[in-house]
């Protein structure tokens, strides 16, 4: 600021200073005038900061958030549906309006438009360049040849996809329908909704002594390619611009471009040794049970498709002593469950902050348990942070005072994993709270013991691997359980404990199961906002359920209270009140069901709603989202938008239609 509190009381005249000065008593108080200055240059800094916010109120790239839709109405902006999300904003859209109207036709601003729109990756195809047709003389076309040539692998690998070149007969549907794309006004949009995340550092796990897989839990998950996406596009997007999931022919032929250090994959036994590149080959490991099925001595076999891989005989005396660490990419819809993505708006502000790496000289402590010790051991609020992404096999046990919260957290853009062999128990005095964010945790259950004073336990962006008997979370008391942006098993409740689930997924594997359940007389009072719950749920009251799908029987004991708004549930449920939910009558709950691409925990579209779900589902929410848990993001609303850009932007006579690459 130009006007502080010393540059202001310096323009008085000496002698008001000298005399405001013996009204002092005290060496640490301000006198009465100088005092009163400081009030106003206070009152003048904020005018100042004002004024500046003012003149950059003018400018798009500086103005405040209110300011953008004046600035796009000086120059003819149409706005567009608005979307209740913190990470959209049509800043970009306006600033480049301009710029956009100048390439206005091009399937380069079609593409930029669609990635602005959504904020999901896009690429372009113009389908009248893959019509099959009858060639004229003077004007040859040798790439358009409609029967494909068998000997090029690489095309044919893309057959089916929106990176498809081979050439198709007419079709005359309509594009708009998603039934017809190959006629000449026709252009396609495909928008990818499964971004790539990375996970780096990981420890692979180990099935035996030479199979591993990159999924610290064991499980099968596809590799895929980060984005190598362009700020401003230049050319048209191809596959290594996108987040796709790589298939084992063309990972293998294009191996030097995805794996290394800095790139997709990266496999490393112990602390330094690097696996090179000569020392790979991709194959299929679907059949790896099978001896025959046993890499070449000195090679390791990856499966990209699957997730896993394999290791020669002469790597046994390293793999005997050494962990496996993994640099790789994964798919996912949202950032849920644990990751390597921002999670600092939910990180506790304690000033105490003790650190666990097992890398040497990197953290406090070499063990969770230990840094838990240590914050225990002091009365006031602490975090215990993992700096890394490793896993930590050890048994936990958190034991607080009165009114003492513990935060344990990962650090950010880290993802550790906690495995254990026993119950991971927390207990605590009246008032004491417990936080778990950002954590990947197996072996046991959760344990809030019984009759404990516990006040809160908080897990955010975790995920407890989904299994219908194991990792589950037992409230032995009435504590209040928040459950937010995590996946989750079985949650076995207490009486009167207060459950609050949000932007998560409640997973027992099977819908037969009970997800939320209690014994007799032990029912909790649930809340739920935009979540997907599989599984039985059985509670003693709902203040408020919205968003939110069931795939199965849900049981309320009092009626009375509470209310189910734009959800899914099984009709023959017994809830307190319902409004706009479904079905709405037995006859409709034999076609309106959810449809979900994948329940499999570890696929990239776990949980999402098939694009051919009825429309209660994709566009049933209080603001016309889908209901469940994607429910931010947004999907119909982004769609809409662009439809409305399309027809802006699109030359005259030509058709787009918008489609789901993913």
């Amino acid at each position: 600021m130009n006007f502080d509190l010393e540059k202001l009381y310096q323009l008085l005249p000496a002698i008001y200073r000298i005399k405001d000065s013996e009204l002092v008593d005290n060496d640490h108080e301000l006198p009465p005038l100088k005092a009163l200055f400081s009030i106003l240059s206070e009152e003048i800094g904020m005018l100042e900061e004002n004024m500046d916010q003012l003149y950059d109120d003018q400018f798009i790239e500086t103005c405040s958030e209110w300011a953008i839709p004046y600035i796009g109405d000086l120059i003819g902006f149409q706005p567009l549906a608005p979307i209740h999300d913190p990470k959209y904003t049509s800043r970009s859209e306006v600033a480049n309006t301009i710029g956009y109207r100048r390439r206005k036709g091009t399937l380069s601003i079609l593409e930029q438009l669609a990635r602005d729109v959504t904020n999901w990756d896009a690429n372009v195809v113009e389908y009248f360049r893959l019509l099959a047709t009858t060639q004229y003389l003077n004007h040859l076309r040798p790439n358009n040849i409609a029967v494909p040539n068998l000997k090029n692998w690489e095309q044919l690998e893309y057959v089916g996809t929106p990176f498809d070149t081979i050439p198709r007969s007419a079709d005359l549907r309509n594009i708009s329908s998603e039934r017809g794309k190959y006629n000449i006004p026709n252009i396609g949009i495909f928008l990818w909704r499964i971004q790539a995340f990375s996970r780096t550092k990981s420890v692979a796990f180990q099935v035996d002594g030479s199979r591993y897989t990159f999924h610290p839990l064991g499980i099968n998950t596809s590799l895929y390619n980060f984005p190598n996406a362009e700020i401003t596009i230049t050319e048209l997007a191809r596959p290594y611009h996108m987040p796709v999931a790589f298939k084992r022919r063309l990972l293998k032929e294009h191996l030097n471009s995805h794996y290394g250090q800095g790139k997709d994959i990266l496999i490393r036994i112990g602390p330094d040794r690097n696996i090179l590149e000569s020392e790979l080959c991709i194959g299929d490991l679907s059949t790896w049970d099978d001896p025959a099925t046993s890499p070449p001595a000195g090679l390791v076999v990856i499966d990209p498709e699957l997730g896993r891989m394999m290791f020669g005989a002469d790597f046994a005396t390293e793999l005997s002593i050494n962990d496996v660490i993994v640099w790789y990419k994964y798919g996912s819809l949202q950032e849920i469950g644990g990751g390597e993505y921002s999670r600092t708006s939910s990180f506790s502000n304690f000033e105490t902050i003790v650190t666990v790496s097992k890398d040497v000289d990197l953290g406090d402590f070499s063990t969770v348990q230990a840094a838990i010790n240590a914050v225990q051991s002091q009365p006031n609020n602490a975090i215990v942070e993992v700096l890394d992404s490793y896993t930590y096999e050890e048994n936990l046990q958190i034991l607080l005072g009165v009114g003492q919260s513990v935060e344990l957290r990962a650090a950010e853009n880290k993802c550790p994993v906690l495995k254990f062999s026993t119950d991971f128990t927390i207990e605590g005095g009246a008032l004491s709270e417990v936080t778990i964010n950002g954590f990947i945790i197996d072996g046991a259950n959760i344990d809030v013991l019984n009759n404990t004073a516990l006040e809160r336990l908080s897990i955010v962006h975790c995920t407890l691997k989904p299994d219908a008997s194991d990792n589950r979370i037992v409230l032995g008391a009435a504590i209040t359980l928040n459950i937010e942006n995590a996946i989750v098993a079985r949650i076995d409740t207490f009486e009167n404990a207060s459950i609050i689930i949000e932007n998560s997924i409640v997973d027992v594997l099977n819908k037969e199961e009970k997800a939320i359940s209690a014994s007799e007389d032990q029912r909790a009072i649930l809340k739920i906002k935009n979540a997907t719950i599989l599984g039985e749920v059985d509670v003693k009251s709902i203040s408020l359920v919205e968003n939110a799908i069931f795939t199965s029987l849900v049981t309320v004991q009092v009626l009375q209270t509470g209310c189910i708004r734009y959800s899914y549930l099984p009709f023959n449920s017994i809830t307190p009140r319902k409004y706009q939910c479904y079905p709405k009558t037995a006859e409709e709950g034999l076609v309106i069901v959810p449809d979900f691409m994948s329940t499999i925990y570890g696929n990239p579209a776990y949980f999402q709603l098939s694009k051919w779900c009825k429309t209660e589902f994709l566009m049933g929410a209080d603001d016309v989202s889908e209901i469940g848990v994607y429910h931010n993001l947004f999907q119909p609303q982004k769609e809409s938008n662009l439809r409305i850009r399309l027809n802006e932007y699109l030359r005259f006579g030509m058709e787009a239609g918008v489609f789901y690459a993913s």
